[in-house]
């Protein structure tokens, strides 16, 4: 037997399709008790989506200082090189994954051959931390706390990570004794590693792995896209604070921001580490919201290093100085990258800001 009560609003949310707008019989919609908790359930995810969407939409109309696309040309020659880029991804010879998905809805508009291949995350995957910091801290948010969460998106502040994941489970965790005693990687627990393990197990996550350490910080494209939908569907605690949050990044305008209209509003994670570039990013676009998880595995062969250096050669540069300069122009690339998929599948796949085609 179930224990439910049945208030009116109850059968209001069964009898009534949010998207629609339609009323419905309890005869067409519901059979058993479990039913109603099925159907009960379902528009109450919804309502929290449209409740969500209005929300952020309001949010990012008023809001001052928010992360903007930089507005640079997407002319004849960035849509040459991005559907010559497009292409090289489809056909396994650029170690690049993506996904384009409509929050809300099922399956991605566009992807790669392989959206579910891991990565190590780099950076990316720290929202995910603080979204587990959020969803188990009940009570009000702390100053200290909000401060760790903006220093991670807007900084990728790496004792910010550390005392997301750890502050929950021991309240008196203090990560600056312990990053100075130690290496970083030790200042992990098991108790810290098991609920970021807990929490993407509750937002359907099975793939990467999220935590901070501990063999963790392995992500893919769909789950980085599905902890956004998520996030949009209020499917944890605080969630609407976290994606507000997300639109002052500050590190995406060498790659998302690059070629989007300097009136658009753009949110989201970037990450890069030795090889590794990526990013995942929320693009407002015509009154919806869309995720698009961009991640890269670009290495370089000595004869980059080589042509670099002849490049360097006569400005009496010291060998750091060298390392230093050869590190920037893969980084360059490795952005480029990012910057031509997002500003191409915006245009191709949404017409925003307008319509291109590789055809």
């Amino acid at each position: 037997m179930f224990n439910v009560k049945l208030t009116p609003f109850f059968f209001l949310l069964i009898m009534f399709d949010v998207r629609a707008g339609e009323l419905r019989t309890a005869v067409e919609s519901i059979s058993t008790i479990g039913d109603v908790i099925k159907r009960s359930s379902t528009i109450q995810r919804k309502c929290a989506f449209y409740a969500s969407e209005e929300s952020l939409n309001d949010y990012l109309s008023k809001t001052p200082g928010l992360n903007k696309g930089e507005g640079n040309t997407f002319g004849s020659k960035q849509i040459k090189l991005y559907c010559k880029l497009k292409k090289e991804i489809l056909a396994g010879k650029k170690n690049i994954q993506w996904g384009l998905k409509e929050l809300g809805k099922e399956g991605n508009l566009s992807e790669s051959g392989n959206p579910n291949k891991t990565y190590y995350g780099a950076s990316t995957s720290k929202i995910v931390v603080a979204a587990s910091y959020l969803n188990k801290n009940k009570g009000p948010l702390s100053q200290k706390a909000k401060g760790h969460i903006r220093k991670l998106i807007k900084k990728s502040d790496n004792r910010s990570w550390a005392w997301l994941q750890e502050y929950n489970v021991d309240p008196n965790f203090d990560v600056e004794s312990c990053l100075i005693k130690k290496s970083s990687k030790y200042c992990v627990s098991k108790d810290g590693r098991d609920q970021i393990k807990e929490f993407q197990k509750q937002i359907g996550i099975k793939n990467s792995k999220l935590w901070r350490g501990n063999g963790g910080n392995y992500i893919s494209v769909n789950d980085m896209n599905r902890f956004l939908d998520k996030s949009f569907s209020g499917s944890y605690n605080r969630s609407t604070f976290l994606l507000k949050e997300l639109f002052y990044v500050h590190t995406s305008r060498s790659r998302a921001d690059k070629y989007l209209p300097r009136s658009m509003s753009i949110g989201g994670k970037t990450g890069s580490w030795r090889n590794f570039n990526h990013q995942s990013m929320l693009l407002p676009i015509k009154g919806k919201f869309y995720s698009m998880t961009i991640l890269s595995e670009i290495s370089f062969p000595k004869s980059f290093d080589s042509k670099i250096r002849k490049q360097l050669a006569g400005k009496n540069l010291t060998e750091r100085q060298i390392l230093k300069n050869i590190s920037r122009a893969k980084g360059r690339i490795r952005s480029e990258n990012l910057a031509l998929m997002t500003g191409g599948l915006t245009r191709e796949k949404l017409g925003y800001p307008e319509k291109i085609s590789c055809d």
